[in-house]
């Protein structure tokens, strides 16, 4: 790949392209039929360990709110509800 047959940027591209394409076709027809590659090892990313999330107060509150918001959700929309029929009600008295 170092030496292109061809002049300029998008010929030598696409001779990069199909040069690959035929290099993983001939990578895949040396394996026997059904069966895959074997699996790649993790990475030093994927085995960098994680830190441990400590429960700070900050974080138990927050998880707490939501908890709480998702509980009180309904509850809201039955009080706004009710709020929307009561103004429709007051409209419609002095129409």
């Amino acid at each position: 790949m170092r030496h292109c047959r061809y002049r300029g940027q998008p010929k030598a591209h696409l001779q990069h392209v199909l040069t690959a394409v035929a290099v993983n076709i001939e990578r895949l027809s040396r394996l026997p039929p059904g069966e895959s590659t074997a699996p790649r090892p993790p990475t030093a990313f994927q085995d960098y360990p994680r830190p441990a999330r400590h429960q700070t107060p900050a974080l138990m509150a927050s998880r707490q709110l939501s908890h709480s918001n998702h509980v009180s959700r309904q509850s809201q929309a039955e009080s706004l509800q009710q709020k929307y029929n009561e103004l429709n009600e007051q409209r419609e008295c002095k129409e």
